[in-house]
């Protein structure tokens, strides 16, 4: 059995189908209103709220990052990046067709959002749908380039492209596509951890023990099974 198929990459991203959560009822709750009351606007008050939505996905925080990308969707209805949040963060929950639905909805609200379109990919690579991941993220690719500046997260259709050529066992495109995304990143340990299990498909294991030493060093955890194996054959 391909190790692919049970791989523990992707702590950002992914899973179930949960139709999507409803928006709350218009009366704002105690802490919104003190929000728009803090900040001056509903607009205002909506952003910050977002951010710190931002800041709770990043600390693992996930159910508290859905509350208040909800919170955040009750005051700033139509921004996209709230359906962005909301999509992330119920990837990050495995949760993948309820993803789907979030990104797609941001979508229709700003249908050349990079980031939407980056991560509506990733979610159907997740669920192996590889077809539509390669459409979108061509998409995602095309986007990225239009932003000026340069986004700093334009590394994700490189990574994404990384995944789908390694599902299609093209081990060397995986290869090219991951070093493309971690020279604009050369931090994503994902990267490096997906790079140990192609370089271990490839039976390149002393570039496999590198990579899976670099990807835990960026703190990457790569599952210990894989670790096991490939430290067999070194």
């Amino acid at each position: 059995m391909s190790i692919f198929s049970n791989r523990t990459l992707l702590l950002f991203f992914f899973f179930l189908g949960i139709a999507p959560i409803a928006v709350a009822e218009s009366v704002k709750s105690p802490f919104l209103a003190e929000a728009v009351a803090k900040y001056g606007s509903d607009e205002a008050a909506g952003k910050a709220i977002l951010d710190l939505g931002w800041k709770n996905l990043n600390q693992g925080d996930w159910e508290v990052a859905r509350k208040r990308f909800e919170e955040a969707r009750q005051l700033i209805p139509n921004d996209p990046d709230v359906l962005w949040g909301l999509g992330a963060a119920s990837a990050f929950q495995q949760r993948w067709n309820e993803a789907i639905d979030f990104f797609k909805e941001g979508l229709e609200k700003n249908p050349g959002h990079a980031n939407l379109l980056a991560d509506l990919s990733w979610a159907y690579e997740e669920k192996g749908m590889l077809e539509e991941a390669i459409s979108w993220n061509q998409k995602a690719a095309a986007a990225y380039l239009k932003i000026t500046p340069p986004d700093p997260r334009r590394w994700k259709p490189s990574y994404n492209f990384g995944l789908i050529y390694a599902k299609q066992g093209q081990l060397e495109n995986a290869i090219a596509s991951l070093r493309e995304a971690l020279q604009i990143n050369p931090g994503l340990g994902d990267a490096y951890g997906l790079l140990a299990i192609v370089y271990y498909e490839r039976r390149q294991y002393d570039l496999a023990a590198q990579n899976a030493v670099k990807a835990e060093e960026l703190g990457f955890r790569l599952d210990e099974e894989f670790l096991e194996a490939l430290k067999a054959h070194l």
